[in-house]
């Protein structure tokens, strides 16, 4: 959900389960979200407006106005992600680890998975 950036580098991105099963053989140190979805509504809203604007001065002016408008959103986050349904429309993920001898399976990665009941 979270709108590209970076452009043109922006060619990944994973959710905390997908970090979790890139770095499989690392035993997990911490991981979470970097923004909440709080962030995610706020940015996809900029991106709405921004769609609509047609040349650079109009495109500047809808990045403000939706900053505005919706830049506070981002400051709920910090209340949202106590919930793990949060986590299904967060922002944004990190993962740290370090190197271990185990290697999780996919079967053992969904065991763990502790987001939002079904």
């Amino acid at each position: 959900m979270y709108p590209a950036h970076g452009e043109p580098y922006d060619f990944t991105r994973f959710t905390l389960m997908g970090h979790r099963r890139l770095f499989r053989r690392f035993e997990e140190v911490a991981s979470g979200a970097t923004g909440g979805p709080g962030s995610t509504l706020a940015l996809v809203a900029q991106s709405f407006l921004r769609a609509l604007a047609r040349g650079r001065t109009m495109s500047r002016a809808t990045t403000l106005v939706s900053r505005m408008l919706f830049g506070p959103l981002k400051w709920l986050d910090t209340l949202l992600l106590t919930n793990p349904v949060a986590f299904e429309a967060a922002a944004g993920f990190f993962f740290l680890g370090r190197r271990s001898d185990e290697i999780l399976s996919d079967r053992e990665l969904v065991r763990r998975y502790g987001g939002a009941p079904a």
